[in-house]
């Protein structure tokens, strides 16, 4: 956005954040009601055209309920006259998670409607939650939106000596791999990876990045690195491995950003991906839930140099025509300039009938009138 020309500020109780060329503004409260005089103010200090919000449920209180930061968001988008739009990058639990955690869900949803209905959009990023979201809120279906993400891996200058600095040896198969641990992260598999690997003679590593639970002699845990070590780490692999249980989809920033590096990437097709996105060749894929035909596809890529190179080949495409910034970027920029088109619209229809409406009170007489 800043590339395109737009003026940026970030609001945030992150301390001590500060990016290059954007305003920062802290709030310093609780993400509930609590906070919305000091919210507001913020808000409305920056002028802003349009207010765009991240929306995870667990980013704003630990047990995820979403409830009490969808409340304060509503008492903000009532209180200012610019339009608000809602980058959800996940709304709620499934039922099947734990019976435990049904007031969470129930809590998540409530708080899904509440956005919904206060915000001129509610931007989504997998193509099959937005069918199911504009199911789920009905009254407001033309609010939800599909824009996918891009690389969170800002581009370096690859570094040539990375493989012997740390050890990986001529002739070695390199896999790279990186994520936060979540529960749809099927890393479990990338042992029985290495091991069919090295049944079939092949020199294998795995280098992860973050925290990925995978245990298993040609494992490297790098821990969490600089945004430039993740670079490094992807543009020096072979082949990015994350198997995922409900697929690859265009929220995977992990994945978009070995495409970003020119990785050739292995993964898995699920519920959440989008076939007539990733079917293209641009991802290397099996079936989830699948722990031998993923091995199985690994292994080819790794005795097989040349489909290796077709499906890095095909990434760079499919990166450069969906996930690439300046498509992203263009995509919200016009979004949010529909949506402050639209709330000026409102704003003046609004001013007219409240004219109307004053003019229709001015010719009552009330010695007429009869209620």
């Amino acid at each position: 956005m800043q590339n395109l020309g737009h003026d940026l500020t970030v609001i945030t109780s992150t301390p001590k954040v500060a990016y290059e060329g954007i305003a920062t503004a802290h709030f310093n409260r609780r993400w509930d009601v609590s906070g919305a005089s000091e919210l507001i103010g913020l808000v409305k200090g920056s002028r802003p055209d349009a207010l765009v919000v991240q929306y995870v449920p667990h980013a704003y209180s630990e047990r995820g309920g979403g409830l009490a930061v969808a409340l304060l968001l509503r008492r903000l988008a009532r209180s200012i006259s610019v339009p608000m739009v809602v980058n959800a990058h996940e709304v709620y639990g499934a039922w099947t998670e734990s019976a435990k955690r049904i007031p969470w869900h129930l809590s998540q949803r409530f708080a899904a409607v509440i956005l919904a209905s206060s915000a001129e959009a509610f931007v989504v990023t997998i193509k099959r939650r937005q069918g199911e979201l504009k199911r789920f809120l009905w009254p407001w279906t033309e609010r939800v939106k599909l824009i996918q993400i891009g690389p969170t891996v800002p581009a370096h200058a690859p570094d040539p000596d990375w493989r012997r600095r740390h050890g990986v040896a001529d002739g070695t198969f390199l896999m790279t791999s990186f994520g936060l641990g979540h529960p749809t992260q099927a890393v479990t598999q990338l042992s029985a990876v290495l091991d069919t690997l090295a049944a079939g003679g092949v020199n294998a590593r795995l280098f992860i990045a973050g925290r990925l639970d995978v245990v298993h002699p040609l494992v490297t845990h790098l821990g969490y690195v600089s945004s430039e070590d993740a670079y490094q780490l992807l543009a020096a692999g072979d082949v990015f491995v994350l198997p995922l249980a409900d697929g690859v989809s265009s929220r995977r920033s992990s994945v978009i950003s070995a495409l970003a590096v020119g990785a050739a990437v292995a993964t898995t097709a699920g519920r959440d991906t989008d076939l007539d996105l990733f079917c293209g060749g641009g991802v290397a894929m099996s079936p989830s839930g699948d722990p031998d035909a993923f091995a199985e596809l690994v292994l080819q890529l790794a005795t097989n140099a040349e489909a290796r190179a077709g499906v890095t080949r095909l990434g760079r495409e499919l990166f450069s025509s969906t996930f690439a910034w300046p498509v992203v970027g263009n995509m919200w920029a016009e979004l949010l300039e529909q949506a402050a088109e639209q709330n000026i619209r409102k704003r003046k229809a609004r001013n007219v009938w409240l004219f109307s409406a004053a003019i229709d009170r001015k010719r009552v007489n009330p010695k007429r009138f009869r209620p």
